[in-house]
């Protein structure tokens, strides 16, 4: 895994705005949070996800809603309503849940809406533990230091 330090002030972009968005600017200071860059373009942070620390998240701004797996939706007792989701390869069966916190860093957002997804091929495919959660563009948007 290749590490480097994503500035976060510059790099996440204000969805629906050009500007970059300064999410530091609150306390003066900006966030530096340490990602892995996986097949050139998967952004991959450490995050906690409610009580459960060190997950790798994956920081996927073209995916809407966040998604976990059902092992960490088990691990985190989250029950959501069963429904089905519309993704680039077909229709698939989700549950909707609300996520009580993610925390990137010094970066938070809390009661974060998702779904509960199987993210397996994904775990394959770039061969690492994701801890099952792959947090789309909504959540992004909410995280505030």
């Amino acid at each position: 895994m290749s590490t480097a330090a994503l500035l976060i002030a510059v790099t996440i972009i204000s969805w629906g705005s050009s500007a970059a968005r300064d999410i530091g600017s609150s306390k003066g200071q900006k966030a530096e949070i340490p990602f892995g860059l996986y097949n050139g373009n998967l952004i991959i942070v450490k995050a906690t996800v409610a009580s459960v620390k060190n997950v790798n998240l994956i920081l996927d701004t073209g995916t809407s809603p966040t998604a976990i797996s059902q092992v960490m939706a088990d691990r985190l007792n989250l029950r959501g309503k069963s429904g089905l989701l519309q993704t680039l390869n077909g229709t698939v069966s989700v549950q909707s849940v609300t996520l009580p916190l993610i925390q990137i860093g010094p970066l938070h957002a809390h009661s974060i809406t998702g779904v509960v997804e199987d993210l397996t091929f994904l775990e394959r495919s770039l061969g690492i533990s994701l801890g099952g959660c792959r947090s789309g563009h909504p959540a992004l948007q909410q995280l505030r230091d």
